[in-house]
């Protein structure tokens, strides 16, 4: 099984080598962990999530506050900074005291990779990565599409109730974490979503979102 990577920043590094020592033991004797500890992020290449303490978000997010990376970001800070953290884009929060063990679990929970089979082969929803595989007839093909943190947290409701026809509010809400009412923020994100998930998936021969008029969405 492949090492989960994740590099934490530590904007004053050379004062934390505690936190930096209790991280290394901690992965050296976990499974498929991998932690690396720098003063800056590293490149996405080498690196699978970051995590950050909230006064160092800025180093990973672009002046309009959105996330400056395709990788999933864990917020790191006190319980009242929650919300903000959200609102900066963060896939996840860990609010202040915190042990390795949590900081590993949430890092499994948004660096994975989920894979999903349809009669057409297999997608792999990986942060903002998605990756369609077909095997059939002796062929071999795959494509790689990338997507933003909205749409990433679509597919993500959309998949995860598989079969089940999602409504645009439940949509919003995966978006944006509170109410959304009659907005048409979902429509524009999904037709965005669709422009190259389901380009990809009908170069597989199958269509994933299915609309469901006056209702919502679907993946069957």
């Amino acid at each position: 099984m492949a090492s989960l990577r994740l590099n934490v920043v530590l904007s004053n590094l050379s004062s934390e080598a505690i936190l930096v020592r209790r991280l290394a033991v901690y992965a050296k004797r976990a499974d498929a962990f991998l932690v690396r500890c720098s003063d800056a992020p590293l490149p996405e290449a080498e690196t699978d999530c970051y995590a950050l303490r909230l006064n160092d978000l800025h180093l990973l997010t672009s002046p309009d506050r959105r996330p400056a990376t395709w990788l999933p970001v864990i917020g790191i800070g006190p319980p009242e900074s929650l919300r903000r953290a959200f609102v900066d884009g963060c896939a996840d929060y860990i609010k202040e005291p915190w042990s390795p063990e949590e900081l590993h679990f949430r890092a499994l929970k948004v660096g994975r990779r989920n894979s999903y089979r349809f009669s057409w082969g297999v997608l792999e929803h990986d942060g903002f990565i998605l990756r369609f595989g077909f095997d059939g007839a002796g062929a071999k093909r795959t494509t790689t599409v990338r997507i933003n943190r909205k749409q990433s947290a679509l597919l993500g409701a959309l998949l995860a109730l598989r079969g089940e026809v999602v409504s645009r509010e439940l949509l919003f809400f995966a978006m944006w974490g509170r109410d959304g009412g009659g907005s048409r923020a979902v429509d524009m994100q999904i037709h965005a979503l669709r422009a190259g998930v389901d380009t990809a998936a009908r170069g597989l021969g199958a269509e994933l979102i299915k609309s469901v008029y006056g209702n919502g969405y679907t993946i069957e």
